[in-house]
């Protein structure tokens, strides 16, 4: 091989590119940067995670709407009750539109035994999302097209909680660990000390695992419900708080009261997101 021909192979690719289209336009030479490809494609990653995550939290007041509902329903029958039982539970799954024949005494049971997660005898209001998620509004045994449309628009905060979790849940696996959960808050600049206390709200049995079960009695103060002085769930100020849900105060409640909305990043308002 003559020393040109390697002169040739040494050299970096070059692409020729016109600056004007009038005749006798001059042409520059540009040389092509090797890692300007991978690292274009790690930008692209990072900001779809951001979209991603930016689109997921403004959906997050429909999950609160649902939320919502689903407890002025409770409220009505528990009263001054700590929970519900069993039989409870079925009655307000068929107000809440699930069909009675569904609800044989074996799914009552998987039921109740999926959303009572501390195992005790009745299920409190966040367990009762539970079974409304799994023994209602994403049962596939119900012909969700013939519902009424209030009941559609409950069941479309559950499906965003759903999505919300798939999004999560990168390998699909049906839970969420401490990586997904840190790459899907990478985009938000949170770091890891922040994301695990965000693992700790949502691991109700502190196994560093995250059912949907537990993701969805966790996420209640993500979309800006917040238990009171005596452990019981409440409205807070605003369907805007629920904007305000992965912002990097110490705790949910400080995370999502508006008083401390002017000390937290809104990740709808992510700076990077607004230069795309």
């Amino acid at each position: 091989m003559n020393s040109d021909a390697q002169k040739v192979d040494d050299e970096p690719e070059v692409k020729t590119v016109k600056f004007a289209t009038t005749p006798g336009a001059t042409e520059k030479k540009l040389e092509s940067a090797p890692d300007s490809k991978s690292a274009k494609e790690k930008h692209k990653r990072r900001h779809t995670a951001t979209k991603g995550m930016t689109r997921l939290t403004m959906k997050f007041p429909k999950i609160r709407h649902s939320f919502r509902e689903c407890k002025k329903v409770f409220d009505a029958k528990v009263g001054a009750k700590d929970g519900l039982s069993k039989s409870e539970m079925k009655s307000l799954l068929i107000e809440l539109g699930a069909d009675s024949e569904h609800l044989t005494d074996s799914e009552l049971t998987r039921i109740f035994k999926t959303a009572n997660l501390d195992g005790d005898n009745d299920i409190d209001f966040k367990e009762f999302l539970i079974a409304a998620a799994v023994g209602c509004f994403l049962n596939e045994d119900i012909d969700h097209e013939e519902q009424s449309e209030d009941f559609k628009k409950i069941r479309n905060g559950f499906l965003v909680a759903k999505e919300a979790f798939d999004f999560i849940d990168k390998d699909g696996g049906g839970s969420i660990d401490f990586e997904e959960l840190r790459m899907a808050f990478s985009s938000m600049k949170q770091d890891d000390a922040t994301v695990r206390a965000r693992l700790k709200e949502l691991d109700f049995n502190e196994d560093d695992d995250i059912s949907f079960p537990e993701f969805v009695y966790g996420i209640t103060a993500w979309v800006g419900m917040d238990p009171d002085e005596d452990g019981y769930i409440v409205d807070t100020t605003g369907d805007e708080n629920a904007l305000l849900n992965v912002g990097d105060a110490q705790t949910p409640r400080h995370r999502l009261s508006q008083e401390n909305a002017d000390k937290l990043m809104n990740p709808t308002d992510d700076p990077e997101e607004q230069e795309t």
